[in-house]
């Protein structure tokens, strides 16, 4: 009986080789998954029931239904590239690293924009929402953040060069009339 007791003292839940194997996840990068989690699924979900039942909006709406499908369709996939970011992140996926600081870089470079029009709340907002996304920049490449992602080697200014791109890249899609706006 005492020998048996024993050998259950040295299970442990969960095994250590379990938790050796387990990264520990940053804070910051637990909370912004939960949020963009939330945040994606709801917006998901209106935009689809959105594009579902267009027909009965479009009488009210002074758009053209088509601009009006690709305007819900782009922000449907802005949700679902939400959801999935926070997905990523929430189990230290490269993938959704680069998709948290494209939406930085996005939302940053993109309130440059603001300062060409007048002051009302929504620059404030803006500006607020860009000081927020120059931290969350900042802080995914932090040493303990990289660690997590497994992205250790990282260059930060090719990292910076790269999501750059991909905003210039967003931007002439826009230019040719594409609504890319999330």
């Amino acid at each position: 009986m005492v020998n048996q007791k024993n050998r259950r003292s040295r299970v442990q839940f969960p095994p250590e080789a379990f938790m050796s194997k387990m990264k520990k996840r940053p804070i910051l990068v637990s909370i912004l998954a939960v949020l963009s989690i939330i945040a994606g699924i709801p917006s998901a979900l209106i935009c689809l029931i959105f594009l579902l039942i267009r027909d009965e909006m479009i009488t009210g709406i002074p758009m053209d239904g088509t601009l009006l499908d690709l305007l819900l369709l782009s922000l449907f996939v802005f949700s679902v590239i939400s959801l999935a970011a926070g997905i990523g992140i929430w189990n230290g996926k490269k993938w959704g690293w680069w998709l948290v600081q494209f939406s930085s870089v996005y939302y940053i470079l993109r309130s440059f924009s603001m300062f060409k029009q007048e002051i009302t709340e929504e620059t404030y907002l803006r500006t607020a929402i860009s000081i927020l996304d120059i931290f969350l920049l900042w802080y995914f490449f932090r040493p303990n953040v990289l660690a997590y992602f497994n992205m250790q080697k990282i260059k930060k200014i090719k990292a910076l060069l790269i999501l750059i791109g991909i905003y210039i890249a967003f931007m002439i899609l826009h230019q040719l009339g594409f609504p890319l706006k999330f």
